[in-house]
């Protein structure tokens, strides 16, 4: 029986943002600066305070795949579609964000509002992933096949082990599989949301796209996700030329589209 909303074990309602598309269009990026405009800039995770928390889908695979458990079985069986560039199924990604939704109110005890990124990915996620949170709201950058899959294929060369993913390893064939993924199964769950998704285009930039996402959310009212208050000084902060976001979204942009 699902409930008709989700609370921490303090009582306070959670709410869901959530960014979704091709993997390679920006979600983490996006979704990581819309966290640091809600937060302080130089805000480290803390369980104990945090009421704004960021996950991304691959993190919470990360997690799964350390549980002792059936499910973790399950979750590590499935690595090799993933790694090949298959999605997690249903049959193992629902029992798993279910899982992990579970601990998370428990672990974060002051949490008001999850940011999430790579997911709903498919019509069962967006009923099964979106539906318990009574407030909630997905935004979905549209990018072309070209362009998810320059940005992939330069993860993929990054030296870094901090800027690579080890769902991006595989080259071309790969981020083919990702694409055809997402046009079978994560397009028609963006249609089956019957306009309610907030579509943005990669080609804008940061700084605007961040914008729309703070306008929408303040046109939500009440039916936000995430409290006014906190939307009201993310716009001010954006505002802000001083602000430290502007220097992460040059760093990540360059100069030249500051």
């Amino acid at each position: 029986m699902i409930p008709p909303s989700l609370e921490t074990a303090s009582g306070k309602e959670v709410g869901l943002f959530t960014a979704t598309g091709p993997t390679g269009n920006g979600k983490t990026t996006l979704m990581t600066l819309v966290a640091c405009l809600l937060n302080h800039s130089d805000h480290k995770p803390d369980p104990l305070t945090d009421r704004i928390v960021f996950v991304d889908m691959s993190q919470i695979i990360v997690w799964g795949r350390k549980l002792d458990t059936e499910l973790g079985e399950i979750v590590r069986g499935h690595q090799p579609l993933m790694d090949a560039g298959g999605f997690l199924p249903d049959d193992a990604a629902e029992p798993l964000f279910l899982t992990w939704r579970e601990w998370a109110l428990e672990h974060y005890a002051n949490v008001e509002t999850f940011l999430g990124a790579g997911f709903p990915r498919t019509k069962l996620q967006s009923e099964k992933f979106l539906a318990p949170f009574r407030r909630h709201a997905v935004v979905y950058t549209v990018a072309s096949y070209l362009r998810v899959a320059k940005a992939i294929l330069q993860r993929q060369r990054k030296t870094s082990t901090s800027e690579r993913r080890s769902d991006d390893e595989g080259g071309e064939l790969v981020v083919k599989r990702k694409w055809q993924e997402f046009l079978d199964h994560t397009e028609p769950a963006i249609q089956s949301l019957n306009g309610y998704a907030l579509h943005l285009d990669y080609e804008d930039g940061l700084s605007c796209r961040l914008n729309q996402i703070f306008r929408h959310l303040e046109k939500l009212g009440l039916e936000s996700p995430v409290k006014q208050s906190l939307v009201k000084r993310a716009i001010f902060r954006l505002k802000d030329p001083a602000h430290p976001i502007h220097q992460k979204i040059r760093a990540i942009e360059g100069p030249a589209t500051a």
